[in-house]
């Protein structure tokens, strides 16, 4: 993998679970946006990202599939 797009993928999963992270503490998808200078649609889609990967990651850790 290319150091470029290995530096953006990241840049992407440190921007996706800060925004987790700041949507737990319970700041809305356009203030987050805001801070991260994004677009709020690519926030929503940062969290829904992170929160299924969660997801999956805790299926796995008990067997389910």
């Amino acid at each position: 993998m290319a150091r470029g797009k290995q530096k953006d993928q990241i840049a992407m999963l440190e921007r996706q679970l800060l925004a987790l992270d700041l949507r737990k503490q319970g700041m809305t998808y356009r203030q987050i946006a805001t801070r991260l200078q994004c677009d709020h649609t690519t926030i929503y889609a940062d969290v829904q990202r992170e929160l299924k990967r969660l997801a999956d990651e805790s299926q796995d850790s008990v067997g389910i599939h």
